[in-house]
């Protein structure tokens, strides 16, 4: 009995050995298998991209993704030092937010690009997105293109989001986890040339493009009057600021800027947007205190 009882547990042993070499084998052929059928869609992803003269027939035989509807592109992306697992976990919260599957091909290790379609799209809850990544607390951030139609709109959506996703990159610690291209439209093509933006910036903004805290609150006070169209009590209430307060540090900032805010108006909005979305890279370093207006 006892010789019995040896054999049973030798071979039990033994069989829970080979099964556990063959599921890390299986696993690991899964995982190959996987990168390749990922690898070659993103092959066929890029080739769509950059073909303008593939038709709807062609694309759509490439991706296996129907281009008829409205799409949305996403790129969804980690810190480098990340994991690609955590990039990925993007695609549940997109498929939660979209209620369908997206198509989604990995960019590189650290970027994740993807497209939702359908009518639902237009009503992508930007808020629910944002929620839910940071629940996931996975580090990753999400940038939005806006919803556009067809073949045309698969591509444009696209550059749209890549635009987008510049911009968070740009601000870095300033952006928030999602960032969409209707939100950073203007600020994304001056970030296309970021020397440039910065000297057109100083010369609208002044000493009111400088970085430092006490600057920054009149940028942000400058920039609420404007959106309000101009009105105190309209601007005070998202400052949570009396309207004798949003009016004297009116006052503070023309007078550090050294012109009035109606002056050249729409520049000043434009100029302090971009200062909002692309953060310190587009601003001056903040001068001695007693060389301030």
């Amino acid at each position: 009995i006892a010789a019995v009882r040896h054999a049973m547990h030798v071979t039990s042993a033994y069989i829970d050995t080979v099964s556990q070499n063959l599921i890390e084998i299986y696993e690991e052929e899964r995982q190959l298998w996987a990168h390749r059928a990922g690898a070659s869609r993103a092959v066929q992803v890029r080739e769509v991209l950059q073909d303008e003269t593939l038709d709807t027939a062609a694309a759509e035989s490439l991706t296996g993704y129907r281009m008829a509807g409205p799409h949305i592109g996403l790129v969804a992306w980690t810190p480098r030092e990340e994991t690609v697992r955590k990039v990925e976990s993007a695609i549940q919260v997109i498929t939660g937010a979209t209620g369908q599957q997206p198509l989604a091909v990995l960019a590189d290790d650290h970027t994740l690009w993807a497209w939702a379609s359908g009518p639902c799209v237009a009503e992508l809850g930007v808020e629910q997105l944002r929620t839910a990544l940071e629940q996931r607390n996975s580090g990753a951030k999400i940038a939005l293109g806006n919803p556009v139609p067809g073949l045309t709109g698969f591509r444009a959506s696209h550059q749209q989001a890549l635009r987008a996703q510049r911009v968070a990159e740009i601000n870095g610690g300033g952006a928030g986890p999602v960032t969409t291209f209707a939100d950073v439209a203007m600020s994304s093509f001056l970030a296309g040339d970021l020397a440039g933006a910065r000297r057109w910036m100083s010369d609208v903004l002044g000493c009111l493009a400088a970085d430092d805290d006490a600057t920054a609150e009149l940028r942000r006070t400058v920039l609420a009057y404007l959106r309000a169209g101009s009105s105190l009590i309209d601007a005070a209430g998202p400052l949570h600021l009396h309207k004798n307060t949003v009016r004297y540090r009116l006052r503070k900032a023309e007078d550090v800027r050294g012109s009035p805010i109606s002056d050249r108006r729409v520049d000043l909005e434009v100029a302090l947007q971009a200062c909002a979305h692309l953060g310190r890279t587009v601003l001056a370093p903040a001068p001695d205190r007693a060389t301030r207006p």
